[in-house]
């Protein structure tokens, strides 16, 4: 049996931290200041704050943890900010973390929340075993043990059917795993602590805006191929497959605007989605 109700009820919880998390507290008075300013938390003393704990203050008395300089994505002391830019995302000191090539293709490689990421959208056409995937091109081949290739922007990454990651891994390399549920949940608290989802998840210039990717996910809007309505690529939604711990399979809807959707009620058989490989 499938858990349907827990991701629903984390993600109706974390939305509501959002309330807290995302406000600012005013520490002083602004009305003391000519031009008061908002100041963002430095919690590790690199001189870059977080975006999500703000507050007020003057110019000339910064309150003590306190910066004028927002972009913090790391919330480690033994993390360090990309090249000290900020909205660059975090770097782990993992040496077990570098890029992977896999079957003729380079993929870069973030880490959120201790996880290893492949930092683009997996895009082969072969099985783990080397088996060649079939190409679904529309309504009429398609299988869900087939791959969909003509996406938007099929160099960012293809569309995969669950008898390729569910119940056994027939596409992430040895030592991956396709995206768990639970990886997911890490990921989406550790992201909108100090961003958002949206510009957390996506990559640069995808979605809308040139901003975002502040992690180094790379997540680009390629659509969704479903069995009853073929290809349907609206510009701003990426559907991932995540598996869960109890042999449950669900599908996280990620688009503009802060929107994250799981859904674990549909005909998985029927779909066809995109696949991020992990490790831990």
């Amino acid at each position: 049996m499938k858990n349907q109700g827990s991701p629903q009820l984390w993600l109706i919880c974390l939305m509501m931290s959002l309330v807290v998390i995302g406000c600012s507290t005013f520490r002083v008075d602004p009305n003391e200041c000519v031009n008061p300013v908002v100041c963002y938390y430095d919690k590790d003393g690199d001189g870059i704050g977080s975006e999500r704990l703000k507050t007020w203050g003057c110019p000339e008395a910064v309150p003590d943890g306190y910066v004028l300089n927002s972009g913090d994505m790391c919330h480690s002391e033994s993390a360090i900010n990309w090249n000290s830019v900020p909205y660059e995302g975090c770097v782990y000191q993992d040496d077990d973390c570098v890029p992977v090539d896999w079957q003729g293709i380079t993929y870069d490689v973030i880490q959120i929340a201790g996880d290893c990421y492949f930092a683009q959208d997996l895009r082969t056409t072969r099985t783990l075993n080397g088996e060649d995937i079939a190409a679904v091109t529309g309504i009429g081949d398609f299988t869900s043990s087939g791959c969909f290739r003509n996406t938007t922007h099929p160099s960012e990454g293809y569309l995969y059917g669950v008898q390729l990651v569910f119940p056994t891994n027939k596409l992430c390399p040895e030592g991956w795993h396709p995206w768990m549920l639970s990886e997911f949940e890490s990921s989406a608290y550790e992201i909108d602590y100090y961003s958002s989802f949206d510009n957390g998840y996506k990559k640069n210039g995808f979605w809308c805006e040139e901003t975002g990717d502040y992690w180094g996910f790379g997540g680009v809007p390629n659509g969704i191929f479903d069995v009853n309505f073929g290809y349907v690529a609206e510009g701003e939604i990426s559907t991932y497959w995540l598996m869960d711990d109890i042999g449950g399979i669900h599908t996280v809807h990620i688009s503009e605007g802060n929107h994250i959707h799981i859904d674990s009620h549909n005909d998985e058989v029927s779909q066809l989605r995109a696949v991020r490989c992990v490790k831990n």
